[in-house]
């Protein structure tokens, strides 16, 4: 019994002199000391925190205070303002709508008063701009001033076509080439080089693009229209000279794949002009009972219709007037 407590008590003294539990006991001393320091430092900033926190919602609270009573009134005169604003813009709103509509009373009343032959407004394009015109107003003079080449004039009635009528040393100028010679793919309205620009040949043929959007020849299609062909008054083409004006009663109109058999200007005899004649009045999709033969002149205008077709008309001379 003595021996084991001997050994009991070496162990003891053993244990207290290990290097190593020694060290872990003085870690976990350090380790208590460090989570003390932080556990009170912790609290010092917390309170730090509140303290501030309560400072600052005092002074924001005395800030809202003070100026409480300037945001109000900035409100009251905001207010104000906005609803004299409002009604300044419903006073000017009724002003303007009854401004409009006095002004468009007035227009009603103009429109009244107009004459219903009244023209139409000249349209800014060149190739709008003599659309309207009345024959009996152009000056040749002053067109020859706008292009040397002017020859006639020429208006068909129940269409747009109502043009100056050029003439170049061949057919291919003016296929591109507008009234002022400017380049352009829209062309204009030109007689064949080979006629005598006094309408004198046998078949003066007038040629120019029929255009979609209804200048130039575009419109020469409506002679197709049952509407057109119904309407006497549309029968009779007129073109004029500086010195003459020509009236022309239609006597065909149709549309052909392209062909060139009825433009040739003057025939070696009688026997084939009247060949032609025959020929293109069986064409013609209504029967104008138009009286022509070979002893008379013809006016053909071409145009181009749809994918390579023609559309075509005919019409004879009935009569020259002197200016």
């Amino acid at each position: 019994m003595q021996d084991f407590d001997l050994a009991a008590k070496k162990a003891r003294i053993n244990i207290k002199n290990d290097p190593k539990l020694k060290i872990r006991r003085g870690m976990s001393f350090v380790t208590s000391l460090l989570t003390f320091i932080g556990i009170v430092y912790g609290s010092y900033l917390i309170i730090c925190w509140r303290v501030e926190n309560d400072i600052v919602s005092d002074e924001v609270q005395a800030i809202d205070a003070s100026l409480g009573h300037e945001d109000e009134e900035k409100d009251l005169i905001a207010v104000e303002t906005i609803t004299k604003m409002t009604r300044l813009r419903e006073e000017e709103e009724k002003a303007r709508k009854a401004a409009e509509e006095a002004a468009a009373a007035a227009a009603a009343v103009e429109q009244q008063n107009k004459p219903a032959t009244q023209a139409a407004p000249v349209r800014p394009s060149l190739y709008w701009q003599y659309i309207g015109t009345d024959i009996d107003t152009v000056n040749f003079a002053s067109l020859r001033n706008t292009n040397p080449q002017t020859k006639a004039w020429i208006i068909v009635k129940g269409t747009n076509i109502n043009y100056p009528v050029v003439q170049a040393s061949d057919n291919s100028f003016y296929l591109n080439h507008s009234y002022t010679g400017t380049l352009n793919s829209s062309g204009w309205v030109f007689m064949d080089f080979e006629d005598d620009p006094n309408f004198g040949s046998q078949n003066t043929v007038i040629y120019a693009h029929g255009r979609n959007e209804g200048t130039m020849f575009g419109t020469l299609k409506n002679a197709l229209n049952a509407g057109w062909q119904n309407n006497a008054n549309n029968h009779i083409v007129v073109t004029a000279t500086e010195k003459n004006l020509f009236f022309w009663k239609v006597f065909s109109v149709y549309r052909i794949p392209n062909t060139n058999d009825y433009i040739t200007v003057n025939y070696k005899n009688k026997n084939n002009f009247q060949r032609f004649i025959d020929t293109v009045k069986g064409r013609s999709v209504y029967n104008f009972n138009t009286a022509v033969s070979a002893d008379n002149r013809v006016l053909t205008l071409s145009t181009c219709i749809g994918s390579g077709d023609r559309m075509v008309l005919h019409a004879v001379l009935t009569e020259t007037v002197n200016k």
